[in-house]
């Protein structure tokens, strides 16, 4: 068993990151789908995506920063 399986606190920040990131993929998803409906010009969708991107990283980052306090406790 790994730390992370035997401390609760660390599986419910992962698990709350993960549902976290699922949100900002899944907004990702229907923002460059509107995009690309909204506008024939690639640019937009390709902004929308990495503008999901980023978001899931300073999702990922938060959720690092969480797991650290939470193993400290």
């Amino acid at each position: 068993m790994t730390e992370v399986d035997s401390n609760p606190q660390l599986r419910a920040v992962f698990g709350r990151m993960i549902l976290q990131m699922a949100v900002v993929w899944a907004a990702t998803m229907i923002g460059g789908a509107v995009a690309a409906k909204a506008s024939d010009d690639f640019i937009w969708v390709l902004f929308v995506l990495i503008s999901g991107f980023i978001l899931s990283s300073a999702v990922l980052e938060s959720g690092r920063r969480h797991a650290m306090v939470a193993d400290r406790r």
